[in-house]
C-alpha cells in the first residue's frame, strides 16, 4: 500500500506498507515473515538525497536508483526463525525503480505465490527471482535443522552479490513436514480469446530512444519541448493521462493487451484492480503463466497479457518505475 500523490517522492521517503489478507483457515507454517525491501538514495551523511527528487536524469533513464538497501527499514537485519521450521517469507519490492534480483538457491525454498496469487505448481530452483518495483513473491523455506545456523537473503549487485538480510535458526527443532498447499483465490476464468477486446500499448521515449514527438495536454510537442515540460515517455504517442481511457470494456469481457516496449529500458507494467496472465512473449505462445498485477518488461520485449474485466470501475495502468510514471507512462481504462 502507498499514497498516490507525488508517489515518486513519498515512496522514496518511506511512506508505504504491506497489507496481508490471510487465508480463511490458518496454514501450517511455523513462522510468517513479511519482508519489505527498499533502496534509498542517501547522502554521505546518511540523509535522504533531496536535491535529486524529480531529476530529469532519473525520469528519462532507469528511475531513482538508491545506494543503500534496507529490509523492513533496517540495514542487514537478522531474523530468528524456528530450527527446522517451515517459514513463509512474504517479500515485496518497495523501491522506486530498482529491479531486485533475488538469489534464492541457498534458501532451499519453493516459490508458492506471486503478487498475492498462489501458484498451481510451486517452483523449486536455484535461479534468480526478478522482483520489479511493486511485485511480490512468497517463498516457503525449510530452516536448517541445526540451531544458530544462518541463511543469507542475497540480491545480485553490479559486481558482487549483497546479503540484505539474515535468517538465523533458534530454539528446539520443529517437526519435519512438507509445506502446506495454498488455497487458490477465486479468479474468474478467461472466455474465448477469439472474442476478446484487442488493445495495443506501445511504449516509447526515454534516453537512447527514438521518439521525436508526442501529444501532451492535447498538443503535439517535440521531444525537447516534452523534456522542458517534465515529460520523457509516451504510450501510443501520448504522454501522461488523458481525458479518454485507453479502452473501455464490458464487465466480464475478455481483454488482450499487446504491450510493446519500444524503449531502451525495462518497465514494470502495473494494472490496478485486476490480475493478468501472459499468453505470448516475443511472438511465442505462453501456457499456464502465473496471474500477476505487475509484469516486468525488459527493453525491446513484446508481451501479450489477457484478463477478464470483472472489476467495475476506472483503473490505472502505468509503469511502476515511479519516475517513468511521473514523466508520461500512465494511462487508464474503464470497466462498466
Amino acid at each position: 500500500y502507498h499514497p498516490h500523490s507525488r508517489t515518486w517522492e513519498q515512496l522514496a521517503r518511506g511512506l508505504y506498507g504491506m497489507l496481508i489478507v490471510e487465508e480463511r483457515q490458518p496454514l501450517d507454517f511455523d513462522l510468517d515473515l513479511p519482508l519489505v525491501i527498499d533502496d534509498w538514495r542517501l547522502t554521505e551523511q546518511g540523509a535522504i538525497h533531496e536535491p535529486s527528487f524529480g531529476a530529469m536524469m532519473d525520469k528519462s533513464h532507469a528511475g531513482r536508483l538508491g545506494n543503500w538497501v534496507t529490509v523492513n527499514g533496517a540495514s542487514g537485519p537478522m531474523f530468528k526463525v524456528p530450527t527446522n521450521g517451515l517459514v513463509r517469507l512474504r517479500l515485496a519490492n518497495a523501491s522506486n525503480a530498482r529491479v531486485l534480483r533475488l538469489k534464492t538457491g541457498n534458501l532451499n525454498g519453493q516459490v508458492i505465490a506471486l503478487d498475492g496469487q498462489p501458484l498451481t505448481n510451486p517452483t523449486t530452483d536455484d535461479e534468480v527471482v526478478a522482483l520489479a518495483p511493486s511485485q511480490r513473491v512468497d517463498i516457503a523455506v525449510r530452516a536448517p535443522s541445526d540451531p544458530n545456523t544462518k541463511l543469507d537473503l542475497m540480491v545480485q549487485g553490479g559486481d558482487k552479490d549483497i546479503a540484505v538480510a539474515t535468517l538465523q535458526t533458534s530454539g528446539p527443532a520443529m517437526e519435519k513436514r512438507d509445506p502446506p498447499a495454498l488455497p487458490h483465490n477465486p479468479l474468474p476464468s478467461l472466455s474465448k480469446l477469439s472474442d476478446a477486446l484487442q488493445v495495443e500499448l506501445r511504449m516509447e521515449g526515454g534516453a537512447m530512444g527514438t521518439m521525436q514527438e508526442a501529444k501532451f495536454n492535447g498538443k503535439v510537442l517535440t521531444i525537447r519541448e516534452l523534456v522542458r515540460a517534465g515529460q520523457a515517455w509516451a504510450f501510443n504517442g501520448v504522454s501522461g493521462r488523458t481525458e479518454d481511457p485507453l479502452f473501455r470494456a464490458r464487465r466480464g469481457q475478455a481483454v488482450v493487451v499487446n504491450m510493446i516496449n519500444d524503449t531502451a529500458w525495462p518497465h514494470a507494467m502495473h494494472f490496478h484492480g485486476h490480475h493478468v496472465q501472459v499468453i505470448e512473449k516475443n511472438g511465442k505462445p505462453v501456457q499456464n503463466a502465473p496471474w500477476r498485477d505487475t509484469e516486468l518488461m525488459e527493453r525491446g520485449e513484446k508481451i501479450k497479457v489477457a484478463f477478464p474485466a470483472e472489476n467495475v470501475g476506472k483503473w490505472m495502468l502505468h509503469c511502476h518505475m515511479l519516475e517513468h510514471q511521473a514523466a508520461g507512462m500512465a494511462t487508464w481504462f474503464e470497466v462498466a
